[in-house]
């Protein structure tokens, strides 16, 4: 079976991870997406966080590399930490897939709208985490 390979990034700030709200099922999801023939996992979470928030960021660590099934496809996917390197604040890049983009409190991500892949993710991040 094919797997579709993906990566993104994970910006904490303040106790706080930066998501995004997905319009097709409404659940808060790390900036990211798939990654292209001519591209390296990193490469594709700079691209797809500028595309999807309009930041450029900088690429700290690799945090988790993980095998999932979802709606019966097999991904892997690729999960930066990083910073945001640009001025602007972030907002949606993408407004006809995304309806919203938050910095969540880490302490409140099992409250949140999110998939069960991502919220694993994500409460595997220490709440010290900056």
């Amino acid at each position: 079976m094919f797997t579709k390979k993906i990566a993104g990034c994970i910006i904490i700030e303040k106790n706080k991870v930066l998501l995004i709200r997905k319009k097709s099922n409404n659940w808060f999801e790390i900036p990211g997406g798939t990654i292209e023939a001519h591209e390296t996992p990193q490469q594709t979470a700079i691209r797809e966080m500028k595309e999807e928030t309009c930041c450029d960021v900088e690429i700290l660590s690799l945090y988790q590399e993980q095998e999932f099934e979802h709606k019966g496809k097999l991904y892997h996917g690729t999960w930066f930490l990083g910073k945001i390197s640009s001025k602007p604040e972030p907002k949606i890049g993408e407004p006809q897939e995304y309806s919203e983009i938050a910095f969540i409190p880490l302490e409140q991500l099992s409250e949140m709208a999110i998939s069960p892949t991502v919220q694993n993710i994500l409460l595997s991040i220490p709440a010290s985490s900056q």
